[in-house]
């Protein structure tokens, strides 16, 4: 699936940047994984 291909949600009226967690993906050997940093 593509990231673009994902509903997204409008929760607030800022930028919430996405992550990607490649030390994670790597160690999983599997999908890139990414996270929505909503603390920054």
């Amino acid at each position: 699936m593509q990231i673009g291909a994902v509903e997204r949600v409008r929760l607030g009226l800022f930028p919430t940047p996405l992550v990607e967690l490649k030390a994670l993906s790597d160690l999983l050997g599997g999908p890139r994984i990414f996270m929505k940093r909503d603390d920054l």
